[in-house]
């Protein structure tokens, strides 16, 4: 397993189920290039799976239930988790990590203890030495600015809009890596995907996750 960076351009999809061979060569054929995958399921098979139908593997983690109370031991706690799922799937140093930010609860503190919980988790894991990115979904609570201001490294657009601004280029200040195309999920290769585009931020930077 090595890690390997993504290109502009590149069609990706992201998956709530686990990959069969029949499914990742079903998406080659197609044009798709990579694919976002929960950690916490992963096996080292599903990874031996995706890697070796010559698609490029992303990591994500689970998004909490809707209504969660950030805390920045939370976060750390979160940090934790993924980097024992990293070790034990044998993921090398140096692949992005991204942080399913979606559903937030509401509440006096809200913002203040997101912003806590995320820096945390970015925190960690940077210090795990991965790189830390996040997925920016409903219900995420933080305008462009806060978004930016976070310890993350790179920003994946979901099919939802930041609160403060609407527009698919509107976001962070770097500008968003990925974008996901549509917040319903479609039935394709014999499971529900989302779409995903490697657009690369203003700063030229591009996910990297693993390969063969």
């Amino acid at each position: 397993m090595r890690f390997q960076q993504a290109q502009g351009g590149d069609l990706c999809v992201d998956v709530d189920e686990p990959l069969s061979a029949g499914a990742c060569g079903l998406m080659r054929a197609w044009g798709v290039r990579g694919v976002w995958r929960y950690l916490s399921d992963l096996t080292l098979m599903e990874v031996m799976t995706i890697t070796s139908s010559s698609l490029i593997l992303y990591f994500v983690n689970h998004s909490r239930l809707p209504g969660w109370i950030p805390s920045a031991a939370e976060g750390a706690l979160d940090a934790k988790r993924d980097l024992t799922d990293l070790a034990r799937l044998g993921v090398p140093a140096g692949v992005h990590v991204f942080f399913d930010l979606e559903g937030v609860g509401g509440g006096a503190g809200s913002v203040a203890n997101l912003i806590a919980h995320l820096d945390a988790y970015a925190s960690a894991i940077k210090a795990g030495g991965y790189i830390p990115a996040v997925y920016v979904g409903d219900q995420s609570l933080l305008t462009s600015v806060q978004l930016y201001a976070l310890g993350f490294e790179l920003y994946w657009k979901s099919g939802s809009h930041v609160v403060d601004i609407t527009g698919v280029e509107a976001g962070p200040e770097c500008g968003w890596s990925a974008y996901q195309g549509s917040i319903f999920d479609v039935k394709m290769f014999g499971v529900e995907i989302d779409w995903d585009f490697i657009s690369g931020d203003f700063k030229g930077r591009l996910p990297i996750g693993v390969a063969a």
